[in-house]
């Protein structure tokens, strides 16, 4: 028999910091492909325009989780605002992508990967066991040796 269920917060958290993770390394290989169709293989284009569309699922999935998170306690608001930005920037890296509107298309995909960065590297952060986060302070204490 199986042991006893994790708490539904629990879950929430993995299933985002899964996403998140997914999310960061597909976006870090895209930097790869790209510089590969950069250098001549053309054929790499299909894997980028394939790993974009496995980004924008992704990214979904993620700000839906990231709400979660938010109505849980368990994140920051800025966290929430971040997935529920980051589908709507990777779709637009795709329009630009795909009418080849390169000078926006590659400083929005830099802003994509440093934030699918900062959010997986957020996922794995060791959580307070108390319900402060970040817009919530947890009460303040006094410095060691600090008389008032």
């Amino acid at each position: 028999m199986a042991g006893p269920r994790p708490p539904a917060g629990h879950r929430i958290r993995i299933i985002f910091r899964a996403t998140a993770t997914g999310l960061a390394v597909v976006a870090l290989a895209q930097t790869f492909i790209a510089g590969s169709f950069l250098n001549g293989h053309y054929p790499m284009l299909r894997a980028h325009l394939t790993a974009a569309m496995v980004m924008v699922g992704l990214a979904v999935v993620q700000a839906v989780v990231g709400v979660l998170l938010a109505r849980t306690g368990q994140a920051p608001r800025w966290i929430t605002r971040a997935s529920i930005a980051l589908p709507v920037a990777v779709a637009g890296q795709g329009v630009l992508g795909m009418n080849r509107v390169l000078g926006l298309h590659v400083p929005l995909g830099v802003l994509v990967v440093a934030s699918s960065v900062v959010l997986a590297v957020w996922s794995w952060r060791p959580r307070p066991s108390t319900r402060t986060t970040v817009d919530q302070p947890a009460e303040a204490t006094r410095p060691v040796g600090v008389r008032l």
